[in-house]
């Protein structure tokens, strides 16, 4: 058994739990993801980039909100983790862009080369009109998808998805 939180230690402090034992079984967000300069990332800022388009969190802490509803947030997010871990290969815990955005998309295997262009120019041309980096990952083993990637600040991140719905309008994208 594992206790996730985000902040968690403090709590265990303020209930006088501590101890080796109970450290090996604690998983903490506020320490898997970090800021650039070291920090801690506050829950809301990790929910609305990495959570915003899966489920309902989108409205996350905006007015009141309950213990609970953190707790499946921290929750959430260490298992967003762990599915980067067996999806894509050389995935570093807790990246995290700390301002930056990240848009995950299913795309078929078919629809690929649209996207590519010949000799990358089309992948090319959207990277340098957005000033988004997008990549194109690919396939595992016989998966009929691949995973299409737009990272960036959020108004080139924007730009670029306007741009493939514009290049690519047949291109069947669902959000991951």
């Amino acid at each position: 058994a594992f206790l996730v939180g985000h902040g968690i230690q403090c709590d265990l402090r303020c209930l006088r739990l501590h101890g080796a034992a109970l450290r090996r079984r604690v998983v903490d967000t506020m320490w898997i993801f970090r800021t650039k300069g070291g920090g801690s990332a506050p829950l809301k800022d990790l929910v609305a980039e990495m959570l915003a388009e899966v489920g309902d969190w989108a409205d996350f802490q905006k007015g009141a909100h309950g213990a609970l509803r953190d707790a499946e947030a921290a929750l959430a997010l260490v298992l967003r983790e762990l599915r980067l871990l067996v999806e894509q290969r050389g995935h570093r815990v807790g990246t995290w862009s700390g301002g930056e955005r990240c848009k995950r998309y299913c795309v078929l295997e078919s629809d690929a080369g649209k996207i590519i262009g010949r000799h990358g120019a089309k992948i090319d041309e959207l990277r340098a009109k957005s000033g988004a980096e997008v990549k194109l990952h690919e396939r595992r083993s016989s998966s009929p998808v691949r995973v299409l990637e737009i990272r960036g600040e959020a108004e080139a991140v924007s730009c670029a998805e306007r741009l493939m719905r514009e290049m690519h309008g047949n291109i069947h994208m669902r959000a991951l």
